[in-house]
């Protein structure tokens, strides 16, 4: 049964995972929860989106370690690439993460989702 709850969860749960750089290269740069709670294709014109390269990763944004401004700015206004030059590229080469986004810790919890009436309560009707 908590297995079938789950399942019939996890889009909501994916919706609550979130991506932290690492080398970029695991992560799309347009369609991936990286920079903000959403994907960057949601800042997009309708008009613009035939332009951009959707299969581009976040590695091709970055340049000897640093965040490549110039490409940046092409399609993503001021503020938008202000808050991705806020986020830190590692000094070391490391993979990209996967992790839960609503706790601080990244660690998988229900509560943020409404869960726990469902996990404290199971056999309530």
């Amino acid at each position: 049964m908590a297995w079938k709850g789950i399942l019939d969860n996890r889009d909501l749960l994916i919706q609550g995972m979130l991506w932290i750089v690492g080398n970029g290269t695991d992560i799309r740069f347009w369609t991936f929860n990286w920079a903000f709670s959403f994907p960057l294709i949601n800042l997009i014109s309708t008009t613009n989106r035939i332009s951009i390269d959707i299969d581009e990763n976040v590695s091709d944004y970055i340049v000897n370690g640093c965040w490549n401004v110039n490409k940046l700015s092409v399609f993503l206004d001021h503020d938008t690439v202000n808050s991705i030059l806020s986020i830190p590229l590692p000094a070391l080469d490391s993979r990209d993460e996967f992790v839960w986004g609503p706790t601080s810790s990244g660690i998988f919890s229900v509560l943020p989702l409404g869960f726990n009436v469902i996990w404290l309560f199971p056999f309530e009707g």
